[in-house]
């Protein structure tokens, strides 16, 4: 449980990128009532969009302005003379794409999951009536494919998202109903053989069929998911035994997701345990009262709004300590979900011929092997070293500080739950904000 000064630089590292994105996460939004959507066309979507880069040197807002006036004006006129009447048809009342609406019922969710399984299995159905194996091409085979993909994937996406944040437990659950039917088509489809075998002559012929560079790059892709969907294996008992790995993993990820959004648990402190969190943020008179055991105290949740404020601010180690390993016994209950989720990954990987899931997974991916991912990592590591050394010391040096003040013995280190509120007070003291 200590930080060493040395050693353990990556964890303070790891430490600032995970409270980074939690902040993001649990950064207030904007009100939005989305407008009702049209009936002739009940599923346009938006996909997010990614999160904003951070800059390390503040914006100059004059130079921006200027820079986005010169712009505007650049490319002005042909906005307005070659798009003019495209440009007239958007106004405020109608929008070029409407965003999605989440109004969904547990009915609606039903319904228009077995919409979407029905869709789907058609157009495969379409693909090998229509085509063969010998005259497959990525025009008749792939692209009907990726075309349904890109229409329903976001649908889908928005049935399956209920069960993360609804506060309506029959929507949770029709959702988490919808959630494993896809799944479950998805390996169905994704080991569907007859499609396997059109994607095998188009990958064989990818050089000599006049594909352009992003066309070939997909076939690639696309052959790759299917041979690491067990497709390589002959037809019998490993095949089969590799399909009834994906479909249990499903399963049980599914579980543990929902568990982990069903948890409700907490940690019970004294109003003066809490001192130093913000009101704002952690109201006493408003968090559920202790009984029994408990009398006098009050329940503190694990969610990020509570947990960020608290790790950063409580003044008392013992109760940053005490949350920070409550919080992290907090789903106890998906420990021997996760060990047989790391035993099936591994079974199913070394089926298809990988010595690991990772190394399965990375075969998709632009790193490709996992000894590429640990290069980076350690040359990564080796780049930021120094910075989170000078880290380590700043916060040891407050920590100090602090100690003195309240006349507490300083034992010379840095525990994980020291972390959130020494690199507040460092940040606080010792960063200035550049020139603008």
């Amino acid at each position: 449980m200590v930080l060493e000064k040395t050693p353990m630089a990556s964890s303070a590292l790891r430490r600032h990128i995970v409270v980074h994105n939690e902040l993001l996460q649990a950064a207030p939004r904007s009100s939005f009532t989305p407008p009702p959507p049209l009936q002739s066309a009940p599923h346009h979507i938006i996909r997010p969009p990614s999160q904003p880069r951070l800059r390390q040197q503040p914006v100059n807002i004059k130079r921006a302005a200027s820079s986005l006036a010169v712009s505007f004006s650049r490319h002005h006129h042909t906005l307005t003379d070659s798009n003019s009447d495209a440009m007239a048809a958007v106004t405020q009342d109608q929008p070029q794409q409407l965003p999605p609406v989440f109004n969904h019922t547990p009915e609606t969710i039903a319904s228009e999951t077995e919409d979407l399984l029905t869709r789907s299995k058609a157009i495969y159905d379409k693909v090998v009536a229509e085509t063969t194996v010998e005259n497959a091409t990525f025009e008749n085979t792939l692209h009907p494919i990726l075309e349904l993909d890109n229409i329903l994937d976001p649908v889908g996406g928005i049935l399956a998202f209920y069960q993360n944040v609804h506060t309506d437990a029959a929507i949770r659950e029709a959702s988490m109903q919808a959630d494993q039917k896809m799944s479950e088509l998805a390996v169905e489809l994704r080991m569907h053989e007859g499609i396997f075998q059109r994607v095998n002559t188009i990958y064989k012929n990818r050089e000599s069929s006049g594909l352009d560079p992003e066309a070939r790059h997909i076939v690639e892709k696309e052959y790759k998911r299917y041979a690491n969907a067990g497709l390589l294996l002959p037809a019998g008992p490993k095949r089969d035994r590799f399909k009834e790995i994906q479909l249990e993993l499903n399963r049980l990820c599914i579980e543990a997701r929902n568990n982990a959004n069903a948890e409700t648990g907490g940690i019970y402190f004294t109003a003066e345990e809490l001192d130093g969190v913000p009101k704002d943020d952690v109201n006493v008179d408003e968090l559920e009262k202790g009984t029994g055991e408990n009398e006098g105290k009050f329940k503190v949740g694990f969610k990020p709004n509570i947990q960020i404020p608290l790790m950063e601010h409580a003044t008392r180690a013992e109760t940053r300590r005490d949350y920070y390993i409550a919080k992290e016994n907090k789903l106890n209950i998906n420990t021997p979900l996760f060990k047989k989720i790391l035993l099936l990954r591994d079974e199913g990987a070394r089926l298809v011929g990988y010595k690991d899931h990772a190394s399965l997974r990375l075969s998709e991916k632009m790193a490709e092997t996992s000894d590429n991912v640990n290069k980076f990592l350690s040359d990564m590591l080796a780049r930021a070293g120094k910075g989170v050394k000078n880290d380590i010391a700043g916060m040891l040096k407050h920590k100090k500080a602090d100690y003195e003040a309240r006349g507490l013995e300083f034992d010379g280190e840095l525990y994980v739950w020291d972390l959130g509120y020494y690199e507040r007070i460092l940040k606080e003291k010792e960063t200035t904000r550049a020139p603008s």
